[in-house]
């Protein structure tokens, strides 16, 4: 069995050969470009040149030579980077963004870059967002390449996956144009100033989502994504994110299915305690949800399983890579992953992936151990 059968089996419920298995497919599913230079050091491989695939993360572009060696099933289809404003005074990495947001990283602990910058320091009101010069998504250029990867992707009976730009989150983007406490503040105080934004966002997605699914005929995999969950809570209340947010979903979702001629299967990314608005989510139309962070109150893969199972494919859940894949022991982190695969995985619906980004923290030798055991224990 491919790949491209044993994942439309999983997103259709039904159980494959085995569970289908993703590592570095889209954004959330990568690896910090340390954590793989680890990995490959302690697997023997040499390669000429490592890359950097996604900037903002320092994610890796991730070898076909790993691909093979863990058995992955996916392929990513990056969006190409626009041109940015970039400076290094030695000690820390700076640019700037398109919408002019600035963003940096300490050169001698920074792992990733952090906004710094908003475009905004004091909470704008929507005469001033109107004002804002919304970057131009529907340039060619921004799909450059992808359908030719893509086609490559397939005839190597592997999966590809579309990410969403970095910039065009629908909720997302208002914390970094603005700041996260300004945004707050507009959400509670100025709720016309933070729907103008989603609603910018909103025309901006369709508008890409359409051309991509024009311009890339093998596409039928994408990740989108709104961090709507924190630790221990919503960022926002349930309540304000069915009357601000979720209208604005509704018609993304049903946007793309229709850009696609309903072949698009969306993977929507929101980690964090979103549990009283996974139901909304289903019914808005999203098909995977990822990452399923499971050790925050609420995301129970046992009660997952049980009261939406049917209803969407969990993307993720494979391991808790905050505790246990950096500081457990290669034993331990076999037995944690075999006990998602036995809760997850029954009657399919279930695409293994750690959850979120594989960090620098995280040994070498537990990575291997992960996908042993995906290997070992995910045969159905």
């Amino acid at each position: 069995m491919n790949s491209t059968e044993r994942t439309f089996l999983a997103l259709d419920h039904k159980e494959a050969d085995r569970v289908p298995v993703d590592f570095g497919g889209h954004l959330i599913s990568g690896i910090h470009i340390d954590a793989y230079r680890k990995l490959l050091e302690y697997l023997g491989m040499r390669f000429d040149q490592l890359r950097i695939e996604r900037y903002r993360q320092r994610t890796a572009v991730i070898d076909e030579a790993v691909h093979q060696l863990f058995h992955t099933d996916f392929r990513p289809l990056v969006p190409p980077v626009p041109q940015l404003v970039w400076s290094d005074d030695g000690s820390r990495e700076t640019y700037r963004d398109e919408w002019g947001v600035g963003w940096e990283r300490q050169k001698d602990d920074g792992d990733y870059f952090e906004c710094r910058t908003p475009r905004f320091s004091e909470m704008p009101d929507e005469e001033m967002l109107r004002d804002v010069h919304w970057p131009d998504y529907s340039k060619p250029s921004r799909l450059a390449g992808l359908a030719h990867r893509a086609r490559t992707i397939c005839k190597e009976e592997k999966v590809p996956i579309l990410d969403l730009p970095l910039g065009l989150e629908l909720f997302d983007a208002g914390f970094n144009l603005c700041g996260s406490a300004n945004f707050y503040m507009m959400l509670a105080l100025d709720p016309k100033a933070a729907e103008y934004i989603m609603d910018r966002q909103l025309e901006q997605q369709l508008a890409w989502w359409t051309q991509a699914f024009q311009s890339i005929p093998d596409l039928s995999l994408i990740r989108i994504g709104d961090d709507l969950g924190a630790q221990d809570s919503m960022l926002i209340s349930p309540e304000m994110y069915r009357n601000l947010v979720l209208p604005r979903h509704k018609k993304l979702f049903a946007g793309i299915k229709t850009a696609s001629r309903g072949r698009a299967k969306i993977i929507m990314h929101s980690d964090g305690a979103i549990l009283p608005v996974i139901p909304d989510l289903i019914e808005a139309g999203i098909d995977c949800l990822n990452p399923v962070q499971y050790t925050v109150p609420g995301i129970d893969p046992v009660l997952l399983k049980k009261e939406f199972g049917k209803d969407i494919t969990f993307w993720g859940g494979g391991i808790d890579t905050q505790s246990i894949l950096p500081n457990a022991s290669p034993s331990q982190v076999k037995e944690e992953v075999r006990r998602q695969i036995d809760i997850l995985a029954p009657g399919g619906g279930f695409i293994f992936s750690q959850v979120h980004i594989i960090q620098k923290d995280v040994p070498p030798e537990n990575i291997v151990a992960m996908f042993e055991a995906v290997r070992e224990s995910g045969i159905y």
